[in-house]
């Protein structure tokens, strides 16, 4: 998975991606999340020049996931955009869905 960051402020820009266990899940410089052999959980940490951060869950296990239904997510292979709103503020991911 690789997330994009856009709608910052002029000026501003990523600063660091770090993974909070990078056994389970590591992030590159360039925001790809790359699952690891072990199974857990990890929280994927941006943080931005101005000092504002913002976080993702990321769970990587054995098993695949059986989803019922997805929303604000590409179901077919190509780009995807996630909005996520904090007052005033706006930042929209954009997520790209490889084909299996």
């Amino acid at each position: 998975m690789t997330g994009k960051v856009t709608g910052l402020a002029k000026g501003n820009a990523v600063k660091s991606r770090k993974s909070s266990n990078a056994k389970v899940a590591k992030v590159s410089a360039k925001g790809k999340i790359t699952a690891q052999k072990k199974t857990g959980k990890a929280t994927v940490t941006v943080t931005l020049k101005s000092g504002k951060k913002a976080t993702v869950k990321v769970t990587v296990q054995k098993k695949e996931v059986k989803t019922t239904k997805i929303t604000g997510v590409a179901k077919k292979a190509g780009k995807a955009k996630i909005t996520v709103k904090s007052g005033s503020k706006k930042v929209v991911m954009t997520i790209t869905v490889k084909k299996k």
